[in-house]
């Protein structure tokens, strides 16, 4: 698997030594077309989708869905997969401090086409709102929805750009991958079996897996202002990281009440 990755690698990229490769990210690293995709895809969900939707029955879209989800499933798999092996299992850099891996770096290679990989997958992601839009699925649709598909993929496309491949970010990146692994996982069921969508009871789990990733990202960025202060990580992009998991704990914490908690208590009460 590994031989497979670094051969990728080889293929798509060809380097000198003394580069460490950020021009062979999309576009060749222009901001531009991604403000660009960015526009289209919030006018898309909240202008042109529902115009375009307004006298059209919804779109089933189960094939579709099935095959996009399969897709995610392997996808944030390998990624999360690569983390896990090189951070994890080979400890390539501690953990509580993840620099950027040396161009000579042996794992460099797996490094650089997961964190790649993780880039494109950001925009790939978009796809949830255009889908929930074509079949109608407006309550879906929400600010936090639409903020954190315009954050992850801004901010993974800038990090990129500015610090490079792998790096402190590294643990967020798998983190979210497996959150994704398990979040898919619920979609391609409820696409596949709808009949047995409402009886899917661990569907609350998954927002209070993505709540514990935000604490544990928020702890991660933490460690190296306040632990270990000699730690050669970008210290303005850990504040960024603690002030981007306060405010998606907030949100999340927010969603998860008002959809389970009082939902529960509202319950409750009409009984």
């Amino acid at each position: 698997m590994m031989d497979i990755l670094e051969s990728a690698y080889v293929l798509v990229t060809s380097p000198s030594p003394t580069k460490e490769g950020y021009d062979y990210l999309p576009y060749h690293g222009a901001i531009l077309p991604v403000i660009l995709i960015e526009i289209a895809y919030v006018s898309f969900v909240f202008r042109i989708g529902p115009w375009f939707m307004k006298n059209r029955e919804p779109y089933k879209l189960t094939s579709v869905l099935r095959y996009y989800n399969i897709m995610q499933i392997l996808f944030n798999a390998v990624m999360a997969f690569c983390g896990i092996y090189v951070y994890f299992y080979k400890k390539a850099v501690p953990i509580t401090c993840i620099t950027v891996l040396p161009w000579d770096h042996r794992f460099k290679s797996i490094e650089m086409v997961a964190s790649y990989a993780y880039v494109i997958n950001k925009f790939l992601d978009l796809f949830d709102t255009i889908f929930f839009v074509l079949r109608k699925s407006y309550k879906q649709v929400t600010f936090l929805h639409v903020y954190h598909h315009i954050l992850m993929t801004s901010i993974s496309f800038l990090y990129m750009r500015i610090i490079g491949t792998g790096g402190h970010a590294a643990l967020t990146g798998i983190m979210n991958s497996i959150v994704h692994v398990i979040m898919y996982g619920y979609y391609f069921i409820s696409a596949s079996s709808p009949n047995v969508k409402n009886s899917l009871w661990w569907k609350k789990y998954i927002t209070q897996i993505q709540i514990v990733q935000f604490v544990l990202a928020l702890i991660h960025n933490l460690w190296p202002l306040i632990v270990d202060t000699n730690c050669a990580v970008s210290k303005t992009f850990c504040v960024f990281s603690v002030i981007q998991a306060v405010m998606m704990i907030y949100l999340f914490g927010s969603f998860y009440k008002k959809s389970y908690l009082d939902a529960k208590t509202k319950v409750q009460k009409s009984k």
